[in-house]
């Protein structure tokens, strides 16, 4: 303030009011530059980020439309295509897996099927629930008929019989009161529907994975040569191992 004074004193007071208001436009003039430029920084950075924002919602966009396709391409993959080729396939195939089982029955057993592989869906851990149904079956004179019965069955019904075609392509029970404790699954599967003997084969594919097997039961009759059965067995299965899965394997 003596400052002021002082100036005033020496120059005149409006010398001095002049200089004090200019000097308080520039002060001013400043203020209002920088408040333009943080306003501009503002919007430039607000302009930023609504490109990146618009960028980020079209690279979504398009990643979505790419799912969508690749979706689209594995349904089509997996969907279900039903021909006049694939039925006259499925009809021969079949035919000639009933002709071997037909085989094996006439050969001396009472009743031979084949049980199937299939996707029973997932649990909440998305662990895969694989299942099995029998899917042919060929009978002797005055014996019922199961396949009915065994329709997306659980595999864990058979973790004995499972793990004994895994390990050796061959399960024979030359007397099922054999198994009673060691197997009671597959025991009580073959006891409430009479069999004395059974013989199973694995259907597998070339790296080892089992895609059905084959079952031969003895209910009325008795099996009269072993050895011969098995030879039997193994040879239909080796045919329907073909037949399912081709020449290569």
């Amino acid at each position: 303030m003596g400052d002021i004074f002082s100036a005033i004193a020496q120059y005149g007071i409006f010398p001095v009011v002049v200089g004090v208001v200019l000097y308080l436009l520039v002060l001013w003039q400043r203020k209002r530059e920088d408040r333009k430029r943080k306003n501009e920084e503002a919007a430039q950075k607000l302009e930023a980020e609504k490109q990146e924002s618009e960028k980020e919602i079209e690279r979504r966009k398009q990643e979505m439309e790419r799912d969508l396709r690749i979706l689209e391409q594995l349904k089509d993959l997996i969907r279900p295509k039903h021909t006049v080729e694939e039925q006259n396939n499925d009809l021969q195939t079949n035919s000639f897996i009933i002709k071997q089982l037909n085989c094996l029955v006439a050969e001396g057993c009472d009743r031979a099927y084949m049980f199937t592989c299939h996707n029973g869906g997932q649990d909440v851990l998305g662990r895969g629930l694989l299942k099995i149904s029998i899917t042919q079956e060929a009978i002797g004179d005055n014996i019922m008929p199961i396949m009915n019965r065994y329709l997306n069955v659980p595999r864990t019904l058979f973790p004995i019989l499972y793990s004994e075609l895994n390990k050796h392509d061959y399960y024979n029970i030359d007397n099922i009161e054999d198994i009673k404790k060691t197997d009671p699954f597959t025991y009580q599967f073959l006891h409430e529907h009479g069999v004395n003997m059974a013989m199973f084969r694995a259907i597998k594919r070339d790296d080892g994975l089992i895609v059905g097997f084959v079952g031969m039961e003895y209910i009325h009759k008795t099996c009269e040569d072993v050895k011969k059965a098995g030879k039997n067995i193994d040879k239909k299965t080796n045919r329907i191992t073909g037949a399912l899965l081709g020449q290569g394997n």
